[in-house]
């Protein structure tokens, strides 16, 4: 199931995407491991065309802290807009880059 958590944080509604951004940090304290399965779709999710959600996945691969995810955390420091730019700069700060 936690290759559904992509598809939930890129939904249009805002209740959708912060209960799965709860869900993730739930369970990332135990599932952390299993969460990784989650990663592709995320990473996909910075390239959304909503900033909102392209934030959004910014910090939810900060949640889950696969170190694979640095190089498209990077790109996203280039982004147009100036909160995924923040979201991203976070994420890495989370990651020890």
């Amino acid at each position: 199931m936690y290759r559904f958590i992509p598809d939930l944080l890129g939904d249009g509604n805002m209740r959708v995407r912060l209960g799965a951004t709860a869900l993730l940090e739930e369970l990332a304290v135990e599932h952390r491991s299993e969460l990784r399965t989650a990663v592709p779709g995320l990473i996909e999710l910075l390239k959304h065309e909503n900033p909102t959600i392209r934030g959004d996945a910014a910090s939810a691969l900060s949640i889950i802290k696969d170190p694979s995810v640095v190089d498209a955390l990077q790109t996203c420091l280039q982004d147009d807009h100036p909160d995924v730019r923040e979201a991203a700069r976070e994420a890495l700060l989370e990651l020890g880059h």
